[in-house]
C-alpha cells in the first residue's frame, strides 16, 4: 500500500553521505526532516542523463510554492542508484493513489536540455566545416577519407543529439501510473545479479 511505512539511502553523489528518505502516508522526509507533502505537489519530472563514464538521475517535484529535486549521480548498477530509483518509483505509486489524473514528463528540461543541445550544435558545426575544408581541396588526398569518417561521426552525433535535445519540443508527458510502471521497470533492471556475491568464497570451501 501507497501509505505504508517505506525507507530508503543513498549517497547523492560520490563523495557525499547518504541520506536517509523515508516515505510515510504521504509525507516525504529525508534525514528526520520533512522535504514535502505529496499532497501538495503539482508537477513531477523525471529524467536520466548519462555521456562517456558520468550518468545523473533526477526526480523533481513542483509544489505550490518551489521546485524540489531528488538526484542521484552515480552509475546504474551502484546500490545508491537501484534506492533513488526505488524511491522515485514508490512517490510515484504514492501519487497515483492520490492524483491519479497527475501527468509526469520525461526526459531533460530546462537549462540541462538547452546545454545539450549547444553541445549537440556545435558537434555539427564542427562536422561541417570539416567537410566544407574537405570538398575545398584543404586536406592532403591520402587523409581525405580519414578526415570525412571523422567529419561524418561529429555530424551523426551531433544532429542526433541537437534533435534530441531541441529546446522547442515539448516534453513527453505520460499519466503518472505508466511513469510508475516505467521508473519500476529502470530500478528492477538496476539491481545487482545475484548469485556470484551470495555463494560462498573459493577458500571457504572444504575439499
Amino acid at each position: 500500500m501507497a501509505d505504508d511505512v517505506q525507507s530508503f539511502e543513498f549517497k547523492p553523489a560520490l563523495m557525499r553521505g547518504r541520506d536517509n528518505w523515508t516515505l510515510d502516508a504521504g509525507f516525504l522526509t529525508r534525514n528526520g526532516e520533512l522535504f514535502c507533502s505529496l499532497d501538495n505537489v503539482a508537477g513531477v519530472r523525471f529524467a536520466q542523463l548519462s555521456a562517456r563514464h558520468t550518468h545523473s538521475s533526477w526526480l523533481d517535484l513542483t509544489l505550490e510554492d518551489r521546485k524540489e529535486r531528488i538526484s542521484c549521480n552515480l552509475p546504474p548498477g551502484d546500490e545508491s542508484n537501484s534506492q533513488f530509483l526505488a524511491l522515485a518509483a514508490a512517490i510515484l505509486a504514492d501519487l497515483e493513489t492520490r492524483k491519479p489524473d497527475l501527468k509526469v514528463a520525461f526526459g531533460a528540461g530546462g537549462a540541462v536540455r538547452i546545454a545539450m543541445f549547444a553541445i549537440g550544435l556545435l558537434a555539427l558545426v564542427f562536422g561541417l566545416i570539416v567537410w566544407i575544408i574537405l570538398a575545398n581541396g584543404g586536406v592532403r588526398e591520402s587523409r581525405a577519407l580519414m578526415a570525412f569518417l571523422f567529419a561524418g561521426g561529429f555530424v551523426l552525433f551531433g544532429g542526433g543529439l541537437a534533435w534530441s535535445y531541441r529546446p522547442w519540443a515539448s516534453a513527453a508527458m505520460v499519466p503518472v501510473e505508466t511513469a510508475r510502471l516505467l521508473v519500476a521497470g529502470l530500478a528492477l533492471d538496476d539491481q545487482p545479479e545475484q548469485g556470484q556475491d551470495d555463494g560462498e568464497a573459493p577458500e571457504d570451501r572444504e575439499g
